[in-house]
């Protein structure tokens, strides 16, 4: 990628150490310093050979379909689809409207955002991001 002057700085420092330099380059795209620790990081997460072989061998198998339908069910625990993710918005904290017919409890409009976006919302009123599904899965 080309990145105009303005968002790229380099700068070089002689170490005191023989003859090595340091050369730190900020780019205003990705400017935060490398991670400390990889934990969460998809590099860290990803599967060893072995791992992949495994799960290669347990989807032919359908053992590893057969774990998540069960976990699932018991995820679950009798409530319906709609339940379980008003239970998990919540549990999130969430903030969460919706709004249902009176005679079949059947909900016609739901609403959420994460406390972060509308925080983000309060900083640049200006710009607003909707995902208006219908009917997807």
């Amino acid at each position: 990628m080309d990145y105009s002057n303005e968002f790229v700085t380099h700068e070089g420092k002689k170490l005191a150490t023989n003859d090595d330099w340091i050369l730190i380059v900020v780019c205003g795209v990705h400017n935060h310093p490398a991670a400390e620790y990889l934990e969460g990081h998809s590099y860290a997460g990803r599967l060893s050979y072995e791992e992949t072989s495994l799960l290669v061998d347990m989807s032919k198998s359908m053992t590893i379909y057969n774990a998540r339908h069960r976990y699932k069910v018991a995820e679950k625990a009798g409530r319906s689809q709609m339940q379980q993710l008003l239970g998990q918005l919540a549990m999130n904290k969430y903030i969460e409207w919706h709004r249902s017919r009176a005679d079949t409890e059947t909900v016609t409009d739901l609403f959420f955002a994460h406390p972060t976006s509308l925080n983000l919302l309060r900083a640049f009123p200006k710009v607003l991001l909707m995902d208006c599904t219908y009917k997807t899965n």
